[in-house]
This record gives structure tokens, C-alpha cells and sequence, in this order.
């Protein structure tokens, strides 16, 4: 409840919530240096951040507790800070102008390489491949950025829908697609590619439609009641 990572008893109890411990820890890392200005903010955590995941490459016999926060998926919350700033600063256009083709074909080298090399176990990856994650990451963010700036990106209901549902088909998706999973492994051989296909695509679907289900008559209903609570507060 409170983020703080453990393996026994397993915290978060949402597997998934492991991210949240990230970013509860970003949170209040940005927020303890309020009293900075936006630039030098980013660049006190950007150090902060680099002096952790040194500590973790080269340290031994960290905790558990430890070990998250000094992972190299903190490299990610870095490059993050860095293109909000360019984009803050307007480098996002500058880019877009002069930069063109490689901002287009960077997401595309990244992610082709990210698909050819070897991957180990989530408790293994070198830092490296944390790298080449992190930056392909930050290409896609760089390229969708400066489709908004040219005002390339259409306005689709059904997709901005989805923006809207993906915290809610974040934190849900995982018990359908499990579900799913579970009864196609009891009724299929799953390891002939043609049913594993079908299954993953049911899978995914079903990720979906209860993720939505659930911003429609949870997630949103408890921000209507937020909403309406803080009209009520009468200003001061």
C-alpha cells in the first residue's frame, strides 16, 4: 500500500504494480525540489538519477529495497525529463525542422533492434539493452511530439478513447488476459503457432474491452464524484 518493494511478503500484491514503485519514488523525488526552477530541477534529479544507477551497477550486496532504486529502469524517468524540457523549449520544432528524417527513422532503427537482439530474464538485462529500451522509448515520445507540432496527428474518437481508458486497461487488463490464457491452455494445445496467434489476439482483446469497462463504470464515475466534491469546497 505504502510502495515500498518486497519479495516476501510480495509488495506490490499487483505484479504490475512494480512500475508504480518507480513512479511513486519519481514523484516524490520532483516534488521534494519544488522550490527549483524547471531547468535546474531536471538537472539536480538527471544527477541524482546517473549517481543511483552507478551505485547499482557497481555496488554488491545491495537489498532488495535497495536494488530497485538504484535499477537502470530509472534511466527512463531521465530521458523523460530531457524531452519535456525540449519540448518546454521549443526544441521539439527546431528538430522537426532541421532534423527531420532521423527523428522519423530513429524510432524505427531502435525498435527493429530492439526485436533482433537476445533478451534474458526481467532480473537480468544489462544495462546496455536498459539503454537501447530507454531510448527507443524516447524516440517514439520524440516522433509523436513532433507529429503534434506539425499538427499531423488526426483527432480519432476511438483512439483518443483508449488514451483516455489506458490507466484503467493498465491496471485491468492482466485478469482477463490471464483468464483467457487459462481456460485456451486447457482446451487447446497453445504451443501450435496458429492457436497461440488466435489466443494472444483473443488475449489482447479481452485486455481491452474490460479495461474500458472498467474506466466506464469505475474510473470515471470516481472522478465525476472527485470532481463535484472539490465544486462544493467553496473558495477561500
Amino acid at each position: 500500500m505504502l510502495f515500498i518493494p518486497s519479495l516476501e511478503p510480495k509488495a506490490p500484491l499487483l505484479l504490475l504494480g512494480w512500475t508504480l514503485n518507480f513512479e511513486v519514488f519519481f514523484y516524490l523525488m520532483f516534488a521534494s525540489l519544488f522550490f527549483l526552477t524547471s531547468g535546474l530541477r531536471t538537472v539536480v534529479l538527471l544527477a541524482c538519477f546517473a549517481s543511483l544507477v552507478g551505485i547499482g551497477q557497481f555496488a554488491t550486496g545491495l537489498s532488495y529495497v535497495e536494488a530497485i532504486y538504484t535499477s537502470p529502469s530509472l534511466i527512463g524517468f531521465g530521458l523523460g525529463m530531457i524531452l519535456a524540457q525540449a519540448y518546454r523549449l521549443g526544441w521539439i520544432t527546431w528538430l522537426g525542422e532541421y532534423l527531420r528524417w532521423p527523428v522519423v527513422a530513429a524510432p524505427l532503427c531502435l525498435l527493429l533492434a530492439f526485436y533482433v537482439i537476445g533478451w534474458d530474464s526481467a532480473d537480468s538485462i544489462l544495462l546496455w539493452k536498459h539503454l537501447l529500451m530507454s531510448f527507443c522509448a524516447l524516440s517514439i515520445g520524440l516522433l509523436a511530439l513532433h507529429c503534434e507540432t506539425q499538427n499531423k496527428v488526426a483527432d480519432l474518437k476511438l483512439p483518443r478513447y483508449l488514451g483516455d481508458a489506458s490507466y484503467s486497461i493498465y491496471l485491468f487488463h492482466i485478469f482477463a488476459v490471464a483468464g483467457v490464457w487459462a481456460i485456451a491452455k486447457r482446451i487447446f494445445d497453445v504451443q501450435h503457432p496458429l492457436i497461440y496467434t488466435m489466443g494472444a489476439a483473443l488475449a489482447i482483446l479481452a485486455g481491452l474491452v474490460f479495461g474500458l469497462l472498467c474506466h466506464h463504470y469505475i474510473e470515471r464515475p470516481l472522478l465525476a464524484a472527485g470532481t463535484k466534491r472539490r465544486r462544493a469546497v467553496p473558495a477561500t
